[in-house]
């Protein structure tokens, strides 16, 4: 019967089984059946161990099959059909492989699911497990296996039968080719790259070939490598075009290489980007005579071979004849390599390798937005800001999906943009890009198999309890061999040992939990995690090396759980991360082997310590010894106690480091040089207690992108170094609040301030001459100032010469003095709105040169008389409503443009002109 229902699908996978991974058990041929004789215990482990392999071996061929069919448009139904349902027996057998016990797992998945037959052979041959159990896994075995033989392989599908190379040959219909011609002038996210590939183009021939066996023979190698679409192209134009290069190297040639490794063609395209006609020679010799004469001279030659695949045709033989006319020159040859393989490069044997990663998610944004917005800003564009950062984030770091995505809804409205976001421009709207298609149908085809399997995922094993009330933690989740997402509600506040045991978990959300397990680190799968901020992890945690996403670490005082330095491994970690509770770590190396500078996926860490805990002798060393990856992009540090800041705080190589908090560093009596980092937009400093004064190493390197700083509650603060020119050039908002020791804050040399906020702040004097001077900020557009002296409130919006016509500006005035009322009023004549309130001491107000102003209120003034403004106001030619309430001389005035109400010891008058009620009324 067995052999009536075998398909040419079946000889096929004992076919391949026995070419790839070696002859079946005997006992095995083709799939040992279940004896008549009840087998012992150890007899049914055997069984099982057997046809496990058998299993995979069926599962190697299937993957194999559903691979190949990945590279090709299918569209005939039977063929369809047929790779649908391999595709279930393929997941039925994924799901029984996954319920082996661990110890099987670990040693047989490679990546995700990805099983090796040798593997089943450490299966335990003496364990404790149910005979039921056994049997029932014996039988599923034999069900998948029995599906497997019956699915016919339909007669059209004998395409997939064809040789792999005559596939790729037949499929590919546009090669790729690429010029050294910029594609795109902006680089994002690539700064670090690029001068590392500029080191090595402009640094001596000798330095590089140093460690060579024969330096005469020596030509210089760099490779970029990584997958396809990460920039690794335009990388090397911008290399190949910088002014430096250029003037360094006298010659250049950029050869796009591809698929095939011909000698003869990459050679001639060299000899044609150097000038030197080569149509109509196939002799390799003449070729290299007309190179090796072009290269005669002393001038420095660059070579970029872009896009290098692995072919047949590439090997070490072939590469040695491409490069011989490159080598035993006294001026020097160097190359530039891209490639997507690693292989590659290794064979080449490169001095130098730049390994491109993917992009930090904000840069993958910037990028997206720059395509999406093309030249237009997109704060006017709110509507699908919001949706183009989750689209943004989908594309995973890749350059070549940001710009293509970004391109693609650059003319489609908020409508459209949803729509995309909802999926259909995963699945669909790519592939109508003609453009596109062989760019991304030749990345997906060299995918490793199991990332081509994730695409073609059609369900996801999750369980989501996140909205659901339970008293208790239900144990039937446990026998969920197979989930790989858990969402927890926040009632559960304890999770049960148990869930340590679902090893295939690869995402887990725990809501309020609040105590973890310590079998947490045998989820070796696991790639994300979301906790509580302070939670304590168990000892081991450190196992979890893939983890990618997780909150932070909390350093605890308890011995039984883990500590700092589980963390050394743990590379993977992305995103956001804080590290808190460091005054409970008692031993400096624990910081260390942290290895927080190996983390290089971090783009935001916080470091704190309890503000309440005494300081420690070794605060300083440990903050020293924290510190993180150069990628690093925003950087918290709360609550250390140490006397002074970490050196790495001031590296410049921090290159993309935009944004720095510090707060409760109560011990530092002198700010770090911040000035000197390249990228920092924005800095916060808060209860830094001990700074009396801010001076010029503060400032040093001239904060030259600095848009925003924030100082708060400096007690003891009195003053800062003016500004210089040329530095703070493009700081835009400054905000000051309760610093009580402020005496004076000079804000010369910040043109480009817009916005500025100062409170609490008693010392301070808003006046010409004095320590506030607000006059020397022409850009200026939001001024509000709190609680200085002789000023409860000045709030100005819009006060800019440059400000746009729609936007009026307005100024508010609460419990100032004379002096400072008669500055504000001064500052601008073009006040459309004007609010005065609370003014004890004001006596008169100077409204003159006011012609822009609409609107007036003026309340609880007692010593402003009516007679000192009512002869200025019927001379403001635009002034459409006035509203006075409590000054001396009139109880309240109420003008709405033409029509005038008077209260006057409680009675109402109404007047039609205000020009000729004013000076009528002003006795």
């Amino acid at each position: 019967m067995e052999e009536a229902i075998r398909s040419a699908v079946a000889k096929a996978v004992e076919e391949s089984a026995a070419a790839h991974i070696g002859t079946l058990t005997p006992a095995a041929s083709p799939v040992p059946s279940s004896s008549s004789s009840t087998p012992t215990s150890r007899d049914m482990i055997s069984r099982i161990h057997v046809k496990a392999r058998w299993l995979i071996r069926m599962l190697t061929w299937v993957r194999a099959t559903l691979d190949d069919a990945e590279d090709m448009d299918i569209t005939e139904r039977s063929i369809r059909d047929w790779l649908r349902e391999l595709q279930e027996v393929a997941d039925a057998a994924e799901d029984l492989l996954d319920e082996f016990p661990h110890e099987v797992l670990r040693l047989g998945f490679v990546g995700d699911g990805g099983w090796t037959a040798g593997s089943i052979t450490e299966l335990p041959r003496e364990r404790k497990m149910t005979s039921e159990m056994d049997r029932l896994r014996d039988q599923r075995i034999e069900d998948i296996v029995s599906r497997f033989m019956k699915i016919k392989k339909p007669e059209q599908a004998l395409i997939l039968d064809y040789p792999k190379e005559q596939m790729d040959a037949e499929s590919i219909s546009v090669r790729r080719t690429t010029s050294s011609v910029i594609e795109e002038s902006h680089i994002v996210g690539r700064d670090e790259e690029l001068a590392k590939m500029k080191q090595f183009l402009l640094s001596p021939e000798a330095e590089e070939s140093r460690g060579s066996d024969d330096m005469d023979d020596h030509v210089s190698v760099m490779a970029i490598v990584g997958m396809g679409g990460l920039g690794k192209t335009t990388l090397a134009q911008l290399a190949y075009n910088d002014a430096q290069v250029n003037k360094h190297f006298q010659l250049k040639s950029w050869v796009c290489v591809s698929e095939d490794f011909d000698v003869i063609r990459l050679t001639k395209a060299m000899l044609q980007s150097l000038n030197v006609e080569a149509s109509g020679l196939s002799e390799l010799e003449t070729l290299h005579q007309k190179l090796l004469k072009r290269l005669s001279g002393e001038e420095r030659f660059l070579l970029v071979l872009d896009d290098v695949w692995e072919a047949e045709n590439l090997n070490i033989h072939n590469w040695n004849l491409l490069t011989a006319p490159l080598r035993n020159r006294s001026a020097g040859s160097k190359i530039i390599m891209t490639t997507r393989s690693r292989k590659v490069s290794e064979m080449v044997a490169t001095n130098s390798t730049c390994n491109l990663g993917f992009l930090l998610d904000e840069d993958t944004l910037e990028l997206f937005k720059l395509h999406a917005f093309e030249g237009r800003d997109p704060n006017t564009y709110q509507n699908v800001v919001a949706i183009g950062k989750e689209i943004a984030g989908r594309c995973g770091g890749v350059p070549l999906a940001a710009k293509i995505l970004g391109g693609l809804l650059r003319t489609k409205d908020d409508e459209e943009w949803n729509k995309i976001l909802k999926s259909e421009v995963w699945n669909a709207t790519i592939n109508q890009e003609d453009s596109i298609i062989p760019i991304l149908r030749l990345s997906y085809r060299h995918l490793p198999a199991p990332l081509k399997r994730c695409f073609r995922m059609e369900h996801l094993r999750v369980l989501d309890l996140g909205g659901v009330r339970l008293y208790g933690f239900p144990e039937s989740i446990a026998r969920l061999k197979h989930l790989r997402y858990l969402r927890i509600s926040d009632f559960f506040k304890e999770l049960p040992k148990f869930v340590g045991n679902m090893y295939h978990l690869q995402t887990l959300e725990l809501g309020g939990v609040s105590e973890l397990p310590n079998s947490m680190p045998n989820l070796l799968n696991l790639r994300h995690l979301s906790t509580r901020d302070n939670i304590e992890y168990p000892v081991g945690i450190g196992k979890l090396s893939d983890l990618q996403t997780m909150p932070g670490f909390h350093v605890s005082p308890k011995h039984n759980h883990a500590k700092l330095g589980e963390l050394k491994d743990m590379n993977n970690i992305r995103g956001v991360f804080a590290i808190s509770g460091l005054e409970n770590l008692a031993d400096v190396n624990e910081a260390k082997k942290a290895c927080l500078d190996k983390k290089r996926n971090i783009s935001s860490l916080r470091l704190e310590w309890d503000a309440r805990a005494a300081s420690s002798s070794i605060d300083e060393e440990v903050l020293e010894s924290l510190k993180p990856s150069v990628k690093l992009s925003n950087l918290q540090i709360s609550g250390f106690k140490g006397p002074s800041y970490p050196s790495w705080l001031v590296d410049r190589s921090f290159s993309r480091l935009g944004n720095i908090e510090l707060e409760l560093c109560e011990k530092w009596i002198s700010l770090p040089p911040l000035g000197q980092l390249p990228s920092l937009k924005s800095l916060y400093i808060s209860k830094a207690r001990a700074v009396e004064y801010i001076g010029s190493e503060f400032f040093s390197g001239g904060f030259p992108q600095l848009e925003e700083l924030t100082l708060r509650y400096l007690y003891n603060w009195k003053s800062w170094r003016a500004v210089q020119k040329g530095e703070c050039q493009k700081l835009k908002k400054l905000s000051i609040e309760r610093c009580g020791n402020l005496e004076s804050l000079s804000l010369i040399n910040l043109g480009a301030l817009e916005d500025i906020s100062i409170s609490g702040c008693p010392k301070l004097q808003c006046m010409t001459g004095y320590s506030l001077e607000l006059s020397h900020l022409p850009c200026v557009q939001a001024i509000k100032i709190q609680d200085i002296y002789e000023v409860r409130l000045i709030d100005a919006s819009h006060f800019s010469a440059a400000a746009p016509l729609k936007d009026q500006p307005c100024l508010e005035l609460e419990d100032v003095g004379q002096r400072e009322a008669e500055y504000m009023l001064g500052m601008r004549s073009y006040i459309c709105r004007l609010t005065v309130r609370r003014c004890l001491n004001l006596t008169s107000l100077p409204l003159g040169n006011q012609s822009a102003l609409e609107y007036l209120a003026i309340t609880e003034c007692p010593g402003l008389r009516i007679t000192s403004i009512s002869t200025q106001l019927w001379q403001l030619p635009s002034l459409k409503r006035i509203h006075v309430n409590g000054i001396h001389g009139a109880e309240s005035i109420e003008v709405v443009e033409t029509v005038t109400f008077i209260w006057c010891s409680g009675m109402c008058m109404m007047l039609v002109k205000l020009p000729t009620f004013v000076p009528r009324y002003t006795a």
